[in-house]
């Protein structure tokens, strides 16, 4: 499929498997780089090995850690050597959690 994106960076809460996973695996299709996390870090990497692509990236992280988002933004832009604005799109399986965390954090 091509969605003709305009974005380039994903970050996506929930990436090791269902809904999230078929996310990062669409975006890297169209040729983004993407970070996944999840609270399952064997989760992530087995998720990472499955779509084999070297613009995916895993970074452990329980969204439900409200305190934390800051530091796990940051964190996720420097796995791909961006500043913390390098996020044009936060995708995130609960809705109302990723817009509080946008409206705070991005």
């Amino acid at each position: 499929m091509n969605f003709k994106l305009r974005i380039t960076r994903a970050l996506i809460t929930g990436g090791g498997s269902g809904i999230g996973l078929a996310i990062a695996q669409a975006l890297l299709a169209e040729g983004c780089e993407v970070v996944i996390c999840g609270r399952n870090y064997e989760k992530l990497k087995k998720a990472k090995a499955a779509l084999n692509s070297g613009k995916l990236h895993i970074m452990p992280f329980d969204v439900r850690n409200v305190s934390l988002i800051d530091e796990k933004i940051h964190e996720a832009a420097s796995l791909m050597g961006e500043g913390e604005q390098c996020f044009q799109l936060w995708a995130s399986i609960r809705a109302g959690f990723m817009k509080a965390a946008c409206a705070a954090s991005v």
